[in-house]
């Protein structure tokens, strides 16, 4: 216990840390207030996380307990544990926030969004039929689009692997916070996607197992699958899209400065090593673009979705430094002197 406490005030205490705490605190929060509003005035229907589920977050928690012991010694396997605790933790925890924020007595806004989206003279049907008579293009944007989960489940491993804690609990704040703010976007101005308002034989199935969840709810009908995946507005794959190119961008421009430093910076670009690393970036920069394309070329957003979500993830990335200066009084260069630190 003395060793877990140690290591906990040594690894787990940062900034960064405790505005993680925070934030997910204030989820905790905003999912009870949010289902207590709805049993207090709406009575929509609630689906909960299946009873075998709760059994899940006290075994994350030993977990996490496990790796934080073990960092001293073995850093590693120590950070892979408490990151994959974390990862675990903040995913149910989404689950539980989506199920109040599922209950807004809010109207629908798809109408004002497909307005905008014929203002810019585009239009959905016409798009998902174009791209779905290209069975080539279809399955590279759909392999795109279903990027969104093994990446977001993949970075935060390996910021453990090469032990970047700084860089790590970033992108956890601002998956939290991207979450949280578009999450009371949604249940202020709700909106579910085009397939709402157009009838068309080229949407993707996962689309129509979306569509009525609104209106169940709202008819207080029994559901019988957890609520995941209905906001469209903003687009989340949009803003883990933008979030990974963010990761890529900070990635290269730290290689830039350390190769800035080394005399033989040519020969490692025409190595192995410095073909494997631009071959990495290419291929993570050009699946996150199609990532982003694909959710309006797919159907599953609007325009506005995709600008909103994209607007979302810049703004909290940059915020989140400020934030954590206003909340603990520390200068915002200390999250690049604890990443320089971690090198």
């Amino acid at each position: 216990m003395q060793v877990l406490c140690q290591n906990f005030k040594a690894y787990h205490c940062s900034v960064s840390d405790r505005l993680f705490y925070l934030l997910c605190g204030i989820m905790i929060l905003a999912s009870a207030g949010l289902c207590l509003i709805n049993f207090l005035f709406y009575q929509y229907s609630i689906v909960w996380l299946h009873e075998s589920m709760w059994f899940i977050a006290p075994l994350l928690l030993g977990l996490f307990m496990t790796g934080c012991t073990m960092e001293s010694r073995h850093p590693r396997s120590g950070m892979a544990l408490t990151t994959f605790s974390i990862v675990g933790l903040v995913a149910l925890l989404i689950l539980v926030y989506c199920a109040g924020v599922a209950t807004t007595p809010y109207p629908l806004i798809d109408e004002s969004l497909s307005q905008a989206d014929e203002a810019l003279n585009f239009s959905v049907p016409a798009t998902i039929e174009w791209v779905h008579q290209r069975p080539v293009l279809h399955r590279l944007f759909d392999l795109a689009y279903e990027s969104w989960t093994p990446q977001t489940i993949l970075v935060p491993f390996l910021f453990a692997w090469t032990l970047n804690r700084a860089m790590l609990m970033k992108f956890m704040n601002a998956i939290v916070l991207t979450m949280f703010i578009g999450g009371m976007v949604y249940y202020f101005v709700p909106a579910c996607g085009p397939i709402t308002l157009f009838d068309s034989p080229y949407f993707p199935s996962i689309a129509h197992l979306i569509e009525p969840i609104y209106d169940a709810i709202h008819q207080r009908q029994e559901m019988t699958h957890m609520v995941t995946g209905f906001v469209a507005f903003p687009s989340f794959h949009t803003v883990n899209g933008v979030l990974f190119l963010i990761l890529v961008s900070r990635l290269v421009k730290n290689k830039i400065i350390s190769l800035g430093v080394n005399p033989n910076w040519r020969a490692w670009l025409a190595s192995f090593a410095g073909l494997r690393f631009m071959l990495a970036v290419v291929f993570i920069v050009v699946l996150n673009v199609l990532l982003i394309t694909s959710t309006l070329m797919l159907g599953h957003h609007y325009i506005l979705d995709v600008l909103a979500g994209a607007i979302l993830a810049l703004g909290c990335w940059q915020y989140l430094p400020v934030l954590e200066r206003k909340l603990f009084g520390k200068p915002a260069r200390e999250l690049a002197s604890a990443l320089q630190a971690e090198r």
